[in-house]
């Protein structure tokens, strides 16, 4: 019974002693707002900096989870993934379409790009298909530009601004469940 209550009084103790420690930033951080000496206009410009820098961070990982949700529903385990040229250019336009309705520039989609090959891929093969697609766009395969158009496709069909006609994103997923590369 008097370790119970020992127990009871360390939890208490634990979320007294939290609330009081993220309330204190709450106050710090309030009254360094009112009594920012900055121009309003140079501190919501560095607002907006970081709000931006949250979006693009939230967008890269929706990116990133829902393609390995895809790719483990096709069959695929984390590490080895199918690297065809229909595969990768899903994977291309998958991020282009996010960073198209983010409407970053190219160099901004560029490093998100460069980012989610690698992590799909891995740096040595995720360099591999970078550097081809970069030096190919032009002459693309058949399957490459496919797989493109349905990476985009899903993107914008998902994030459709008519929530009744949205659709989750499973293109990769149908085509690895259908075609074991």
């Amino acid at each position: 019974m008097g370790k119970a209550i020992a127990v009871g009084f360390f939890f208490v103790g634990f979320i007294i002693f939290t609330f009081f420690k993220h309330a204190s930033k709450g106050v710090r951080k309030a009254y360094e707002v009112v009594n920012e000496d900055k121009p309003s206009s140079i501190q919501n410009n560095e607002n907006e900096i970081e709000e931006e820098d949250r979006a693009i961070t939230v967008m890269k990982e929706a990116i990133n989870s829902t393609l390995d949700m895809q790719f483990m529903l096709g069959g695929y385990s984390q590490k080895k993934k199918p690297q065809t040229d229909y595969v990768v250019g899903y994977v291309i336009g998958y991020v282009d379409a996010f960073c198209q309705l983010k409407k970053l520039d190219d160099v901004e989609t560029f490093g998100i790009l460069t980012t989610q090959l690698f992590d799909t891929y891995g740096p040595e093969d995720g360099v591999e298909h970078l550097e081809f697609y970069m030096k190919n766009q032009s002459k693309l395969s058949d399957n490459m530009r496919n797989g493109i158009n349905l990476g985009g496709t899903d993107v914008f069909a998902w994030l459709n601004e008519d929530k009744e006609q949205r659709e989750n994103p499973i293109g990769l997923m149908s085509y690895l469940q259908k075609n074991k590369p």
